[in-house]
């Protein structure tokens, strides 16, 4: 499936209608201000993910919580599910975490129909105005 400009904008905006959930939220009630900042221009990154109806998958993204930037994730709850989500800090050769380096975000879905769908994610700090440093919009289709 070929994915437009187009397609991922007006998918980007519905989808956050129906499914809004910043990463450090799904173990915080404490929610932040997610204004987009003026002027901004960032260009969406488009992948492609095959997955099998039932079972779960897992994308891996890298974030450095220490700068205030966090996931923003979005998707159709009828079609696929968040089931788990994990930071794991990165780590020296003696295996100590490395304080203010990046470390991998782990969303672990598992999709619930064999239609063709989007989760679009937000690279953001929303405690600093919402200040998007990039945007990933996975399409998710059935093996």
């Amino acid at each position: 499936m070929r994915v437009t400009l187009y397609m991922v904008v007006a998918m980007f905006f519905s989808v956050m209608q129906s499914s809004n959930v910043l990463a450090s939220d799904l173990f915080s009630s404490e929610k932040g201000n997610n204004q987009d900042e003026v002027g901004t221009v960032v260009t969406p990154i488009t992948q492609e993910k095959a997955a099998t109806v039932g079972e779960e998958f897992t994308i891996i993204l890298d974030v450095n919580r220490t700068t205030g930037y966090d996931w923003r994730i979005s998707y159709f709850p009828e079609m696929i599910q968040l089931t788990n989500f994990t930071v794991k800090p990165p780590k020296s050769p003696e295996g100590r975490p490395i304080m203010g380096a990046p470390g991998q975000a782990h969303f672990t879905f598992k999709l619930l129909a064999s239609f063709p769908t989007m989760v679009n994610f937000l690279y953001e700090r929303p405690q600093i105005g919402g200040d998007i440093a990039k945007i990933i919009v996975y399409t998710i289709s059935s093996k």
